[in-house]
């Protein structure tokens, strides 16, 4: 899927491949700590995380966000909960956020989960992380579980026309 940042830069989004682990250094030296707490909770810099292994006992998939000199902007990941939903995580690299980058990413991950036999797609976010929450919304997610620390989202895969990769 090709996007297009305000100002006209071109991004793709496709399926993470091996060879962008080699981008991941880069990716991580430009996320702020808050960020980084926003996403894993923590503020180390977890490069194991970003995209888990994934074996036979716990599918998924992951996909990367990439500009025109294939640096790496965002990362997503869709891990299986069971045959019929995954949990999709998302982080945005810190100084391309609220660009489209993170709502092309979940677009992108709701199809191909769709695509895949997976029905629904659920988030954890802070609840103070308001920025995803809007997106979650925008994007069709609804609030399943509130609590003062964690909410949690979900929606069932698919593509909207708008969306489509």
């Amino acid at each position: 899927m090709i996007g297009m940042e305000p100002g006209r830069n071109r991004f793709l989004v496709r399926e993470w491949r091996p060879s962008d682990r080699r981008r991941q250094d880069a990716f991580l030296q430009r996320l702020d700590r808050e960020d980084l707490r926003m996403r894993f909770g923590l503020v180390r810099r977890p490069p194991e995380l970003l995209v888990p292994a994934f074996t036979a006992a716990r599918p998924g998939a992951a996909f990367a966000a990439l500009d025109s000199g294939r640096a790496l902007l965002g990362i997503a990941t869709l891990i299986a909960i069971d045959g019929a939903s995954a949990e999709l995580a998302v982080i945005v690299r810190s100084d391309r956020k609220r660009r489209g980058l993170g709502r092309a990413l979940i677009a992108y991950a709701l199809c191909w989960a769709a695509r895949h036999g997976l029905a629904c797609v659920v988030g954890y976010v802070l609840a103070e992380n308001h920025p995803m929450l809007a997106l979650a919304r925008a994007m069709d997610f609804r609030c399943v579980r509130n609590d003062p620390f964690l909410v949690e989202v979900s929606r069932p895969s698919g593509c909207r026309s708008e969306e489509a990769p």
